[in-house]
């Protein structure tokens, strides 16, 4: 299970440390795909790719391809370096926003990458008392 946010830098050859812990988590191949929902990115191992995405494959043909399309085409495929480093696309960075300084941050199952930017807005105007109701709702 993933914990915490991690604070790093872009580097001039579009390389970011993924943290120990969170590689402990992740170990080998990882698939680093956009997300639609807010600017940032999204890492998975392959497995946890795979049942994530289960349900998808039974969407009518043309919608499945459309989507599917979309998480695809600007998803890579990347295993960490000696170093702990992965390469990120250029267009994941542009998706993404990232400048230089990046959020990894731990979600479970899965991380995510920010531009430190757009994460520091996301959670300076995050909805506590929203974000409660759904755990009160939830028997969490």
């Amino acid at each position: 299970m993933f914990v915490g946010d991690f604070k790093l830098t872009l580097d001039a050859k579009n390389r970011i440390f993924i943290p120990a812990k969170i590689r402990e988590e992740l170990r080998g191949e990882l698939l680093v795909i956009r997300d639609f929902r807010s600017p940032c990115l999204k890492i998975y191992t392959p497995e946890e790719w795979e049942k994530k995405t289960e349900a998808l494959a039974e969407l009518p043909g043309k919608v499945r391809d459309s989507l599917f399309r979309a998480l695809y085409r600007t998803a890579t495929m990347v295993t960490p370096d000696t170093q702990g480093r992965i390469v990120l696309t250029q267009p994941l960075i542009d998706q993404a926003k990232i400048q230089k300084d990046v959020v990894i941050v731990a979600c479970k199952n899965y991380a995510e990458i920010w531009s430190a930017e757009l994460y520091k807005e996301e959670t300076d105007h995050e909805d506590l008392a929203m974000l409660n109701e759904i755990l009160d709702n939830s028997k969490f």
